[in-house]
């Protein structure tokens, strides 16, 4: 008889590009603290969603997106 193959296995996979997303924006958030330089942050934790909103750091969010976009297609 064939075992079947868990899902808990598909678990990592799928939630990797969530832990990298929200590690970037505590990182940036950590930024603007050092540096004093942001406008807005608002965060839900009911409904689980974070939206920050920086001046100064737009740029390299959108790289970064940019950047994770492009290894996804590649």
């Amino acid at each position: 008889m064939r075992r079947r193959q868990s899902s808990i296995w598909l678990l990592p996979a799928i939630l990797q590009p969530l832990f990298i997303y929200f590690r970037f924006i505590l990182l940036r958030f950590l930024v603007s603290l050092l540096f004093n330089s942001f406008d807005s942050i608002e965060v839900s934790i009911g409904s689980a969603s974070i939206s920050c909103f920086f001046a100064s750091f737009d740029l390299l969010w959108d790289d970064f997106f940019a950047s994770v976009h492009r290894i996804r297609i590649s």
